[in-house]
Formats: structure tokens, sequence, C-alpha cells
């Protein structure tokens, strides 16, 4: 169907002829009263004949030819999604099943033929137009209608941590934010675990431990997923220390008190209650002096190592802290009744008392 063929009977100077043609049928010839002719055939099947009168009037009828019309395949296609996200999947099928050959143009270039009718992608881009070529068992051939596809574009996410080099203390509060000018929802995980899902685009936690890694996923309005980096942050610990140092002393005298300390990067600076100077510069168990004015027990302020990071009370760290150091002052002598003068005569005895 839809066509065009020669037919021809032999040329005899001085011959008119006459070409009957199916019904639907067209002369694509410039002269269609020749002896041969082109035909554009429609959708009817029929007879091509044709009558010859010689220039002396003698009429011949030409044995006709039977045409079958075969009618061209209704080229179909459909897609299981007109509308993906760049690197999806999409499914073409092509109809009517069971024909003889099947090609696949994508924008007009030639990606699949043979008997298959179904064709897969993940390589659209947006506004690619995918059409398919249909040939039938009869040999007829039709061009389907163009599928137009949408690609909407991955969103771009980055990762930002409120820690610029991502060093931190334990027990430090880290807020991560996720960026994206297209996403709608946003997924942070730790470690590859999902801690919080919705619509903020930030996370914050105190709970990070060394080598703890935290990454977001976020979703378009439309569902295209994107990702983004990875943050590593290294977590410091926390000084970890003990005071002791019980002593009983006289008043006026000086006594040690030592610091014992078990996690942290020296050197530290320590501070103890009840007035004493800072310890600045302090390693595990340097000696700390101490001259109270009265009986007192000393205990830890707070501990701040190398990395700055602290131990201190009143936080939840305070933990950290232990012991005490209880410092005796002996009772001060006094001198209750002194020595009075004595006049005595020359030669006899008297006595001092105190």
């Amino acid at each position: 169907a839809n066509t065009t063929h020669s037919y021809s009977v032999p040329d005899n100077p001085g011959s008119t002829y006459q070409w009957f043609i199916p019904p639907g049928a067209g002369f694509a010839s410039a002269d269609p009263t020749i002896h041969t002719v082109d035909v554009s055939f429609g959708l009817i099947s029929g007879q091509i004949r044709v009558i010859e009168t010689t220039a002396g009037g003698c009429v011949t009828n030409h044995n006709p030819l039977n045409l079958t019309v075969n009618q061209l395949p209704i080229s179909v296609l459909n897609a299981d999604k007109i509308a993906a996200c760049g690197g999806d999947t999409i499914t073409f099928t092509a109809g009517p099943a069971g024909a003889l050959n099947y090609e696949f143009f994508v924008n007009g270039g030639s990606v699949q033929t043979g008997a298959s009718n179904i064709y897969i992608t993940d390589l659209m881009v947006n506004s690619d137009q995918v059409t398919v070529n249909v040939t039938s068992t009869d040999g007829c051939e039709n061009l389907s209608l163009p599928v137009l596809i949408t690609i909407y574009d991955p969103p771009v996410v980055t990762l930002t941590s409120s820690d610029a080099d991502n060093i931190i203390c334990f027990g430090e509060h880290v807020e991560f934010t996720a960026n994206s000018a297209s996403a709608v929802s946003y997924n942070f995980f730790l470690n590859g675990v999902s801690e919080q899902s919705g619509p903020l685009n930030f996370w914050s936690t105190i709970n990070l431990i060394d080598g703890d890694q935290v990454h977001a996923e976020v979703l378009t309005a439309f569902g295209c997923p994107g990702s983004s980096d990875t943050i590593t942050t290294f977590v410091n610990e926390l000084p970890v220390a003990e005071i002791s140092g019980d002593a009983t002393i006289c008043p006026g005298t000086s006594t040690d008190l030592t610091v014992n300390i078990t996690a942290g990067s020296a050197p530290f600076e320590v501070t103890v209650d009840n007035s004493v100077p800072l310890a600045s510069g302090y390693n595990s168990g340097d000696p700390i002096a101490v001259s109270p004015e009265f009986t007192t027990t000393y205990t830890l302020v707070s501990v701040e190592d190398a990395n700055n990071c602290i131990s201190a009370i009143l936080t939840p760290s305070s933990a950290n802290l232990s012991g005490s150091a209880a410092v005796t002052l002996r009772d001060t002598v006094q001198i209750l009744t002194q020595p009075r003068s004595a006049e005595i005569c020359e030669g006899t005895d008297t006595s001092f008392t105190v």
C-alpha cells in the first residue's frame, strides 16, 4: 500500500493506450496514454489492464494483471516511561507483534534492528525521539510516530561540616549540611546507616567516634536521586585524669599533689580547685605544690590537652575526672605562758617556766 510501481506493454508506433487501475490508485506518470505508466497504489487490490488502439482503429485488449495490495503494518511504539531520570532504564515495545523485522531509531539514527520488538536502553538524554520501522511478513514497511523522551538531570549535592578541618574532640557537637538546588528530600547516613530522612537539609550529632563517615543522599521532586561525597571525621579522645596526694603537714609547709593522666595528648593544662594556680605544660605525674592555711580537700576542675580537648566538671565529660587529695594541717605550736623576770640575792637559785 502507498507505493508506486511501473507497468508497460509493447510500444507500437501510432497506437494510443487507455489504462485502467484499481480504485484508490493514481497515475504518477506525466502522460498516462502511452505504452508505459507509473501507478501509485492506495489500499485496494484489483486489476491493471490496458486497451490499445492502433492508428488504423484496431483495438487490442491486453491481458490484465491481478494486483494484490498488502496493507502496511500499523506501526506503534510505546515506552514504559516517557519521563525518567538520567541513567534510568527505559523499555520500548513496538507493535504489531509477530512482524518480520523491527528497526529502532533514536533521533533518526538506527540503534537496533532484528526480530525483537523490544528495545531497552539507559542512554537516553533529554528530548530524544525514538521511532520504529516495522516490516511485515509481506515485506511492507511503516514508520511509527515518534516517542519524545524527557530526561531529568540528577541533583547535584554538596555536603559540608560545621567543623572545617573535620577534627573534633569526643562529644563535640557537629552539624552536617547538604546543599542542592533541586533536592526536596535529604537522607543522612552514618557509616552506611540512615540517621535522618526528610525535608531537613541538615543533621547534627554529638556522638561521633574516630573515623566515622557521613554522606547524604537526596531526591528531586520527580524522584531523581543524587549522592554527596563522604566526610570522614577524626575524633580525639578526651583527657582522663585522677588526682592524688593525701598528706598531713605542719602549718606553713607545703606538699605535692599529682595528677595521673591516662588519655589525651600531652602537655596539659590542669585546673585544681581551692585557688591552686593553673598548671600549664603539665605532664602526667608532675608535682603541683600546695600550702593550705587550713585542712583542705583538692579535686580536679578541668584538664585540657594539646588538642584543646577538655574534660571538666559540670559537663558530660565530668566522669573523666576522679580522685581527691586531702591535706590535713597539724595543730599549731603555741607558748601559753612566757618566763617571768626574777630578782634574787647573790648566791641563791631561781627557776624559769614556760
